[in-house]
């Protein structure tokens, strides 16, 4: 069994207590907290002031001596600044946390030290997860309003709201930077809390369903929206949710082939939409090469479009149908011997490459059929080798580095395309824009 898994470290704060009272003031109050937990290892956090009195507790309870560890503060009066207390105590737990100590297995004791130490620790402990937090409460004061530390008595709390609240602030960063998935690996499944179980559900759902969007999942996507959260969104998440318009898109996307037969364009039109969106979104996230491969895809989209406004489909083309087979005759004889006509299948049809698409809609008069054919010329330096040499296509290396300055301009460019070839693009293209990015 890995022995980590039975760690359990205490780490606390070390106070001046009262000079002439060290038995108990200082004494008695860590021996209480020493014995009422099995410590593997024990760290004491220290300030100039209080390294001596430290050891001399060490030196009082040696069965405690060989298990721990003292840090101190680098300079005197470093115990008022809260933030270079957070940044030892914070090292001092990466420390720990890097053995692979889980945050599960660490307690922190804020009793003793200044309230600035008190106060950076527990912080420190927030931003680790350490969910045991404890502190000594006496029961009885002496005649001078000094507790009497036989008197104290541990209290454990679970810091589970302010715990939440940093977990909830971490995943709305996720989640603006489109990090689905990682808000779904920090955010616990349920609360026991019921004042925090509207904000876990909402964020989880929303993770989950742009998360599966992002993905292309479009119908899990749409089977989401019937499980939303019965309770209203809390504020912070009304504006991430989905818009009317853009749950309308979804349905159409989900349809995938079925709709195909009885609205190509339509769904054609939906997808190139999507998968621009989806581009900028991974353009955002630095994911350059994801990003020229949808640039290319949406190339070869709008030529699928423009072939479903003329009534073929780039898979399957009808050789017996006269426009196809006088654009065939004709490439044969601008090709001559050169050209290799598609054969066709037992359907009697023949599938279009990108660049076929475009000579036939070119054939067609197709008024889009003159960008289609000369990409370059408004998406200058992009090669179709970008996305068929990448090693996301046919190749086995990226092809995407040094264009980082070119990039977001053909995407802006093949956005500009997309709108101008059908009014509605536009209104589709921003539906397909989540809320957060």
């Amino acid at each position: 069994m890995d022995q980590r898994m039975n760690t359990h470290v205490l780490i606390a704060t070390v106070g001046t207590g009262t000079a002439e009272r060290f038995e108990d003031t200082v004494l008695l109050p860590f021996r209480k907290t020493f014995e009422e937990g099995e410590w593997t290892t024990i760290h004491l956090l220290c300030s100039r002031a209080t390294e001596g009195i430290a050891q001399r507790l060490l030196g009082c309870l040696p069965e405690f001596a060989k298990i721990t560890t003292v840090h101190t503060l680098a300079k005197s009066g470093e115990e008022f600044n809260v933030d270079l207390c957070f940044a030892l105590f914070d090292r001092v737990i990466e420390g720990i946390r890097a053995e692979g100590v889980p945050a599960s297995a660490l307690c922190i004791d804020m009793t003793r030290g200044t309230k600035v130490m008190s106060a950076a620790l527990t912080l420190a402990g927030v931003v680790h997860g350490i969910r045991e937090v404890r502190y000594l409460e006496g029961e009885l004061k002496d005649a001078s309003g000094v507790t009497v530390g036989s008197s104290e008595r541990v209290n454990t709390v679970v810091p589970e709201r302010i715990s939440f609240r940093y977990l909830l602030d971490r995943a709305r960063t996720l989640l603006r930077h489109g990090q689905f998935r990682a808000v779904l690996e920090i955010l616990p499944a349920r609360s026991r809390d019921p004042d925090l179980r509207d904000d876990l559900q909402w964020a989880r759902w929303l993770a989950e369903f742009w998360g599966a969007w992002d993905d292309f999942h479009y119908r899990e996507a749409l089977d989401l929206i019937g499980r939303q959260p019965t309770a209203p969104a809390p504020a912070r998440w009304v504006r991430w949710s989905p818009r009317p318009g853009q749950v309308e898109l979804l349905a159409v996307l989900s349809q995938e082939t079925e709709l195909f037969h009885a609205a190509p364009v339509l769904q054609a039109r939906a997808v190139c939409a999507d998968v621009l969106a989806n581009a900028d979104r991974r353009l955002k996230r630095g994911e350059h090469e994801e990003t020229v491969v949808r640039i290319y895809r949406v190339l070869e989209g709008l030529g699928q479009i423009r072939l479903f406004q003329h009534g073929y489909s780039s898979d399957r083309v009808p050789t017996a149908d006269p426009n196809v087979r006088e654009w065939i005759a004709d490439q044969e004889r601008r090709k001559k011997l050169n050209y290799n006509a598609p054969k066709p299948g037992r359907d009697g049809c023949i599938p279009l490459a990108r660049q076929n698409v475009g000579s036939f809609l070119k054939y067609l008069k197709d008024p889009l059929a003159g960008k289609l054919n000369k990409p370059d010329e408004w998406l200058p330096g992009f090669d179709a080798n970008l996305r068929n040499h990448s090693i996301l296509a046919h190749g086995f290396v990226g092809r995407s580095a040094g264009k980082e300055i070119e990039i977001p301009q053909w995407l802006d460019a093949m956005e500009r395309v997309f709108e101008s070839e059908d009014p509605g693009n536009g209104e589709l293209l921003r539906r397909a824009r989540f809320p957060m990015l």
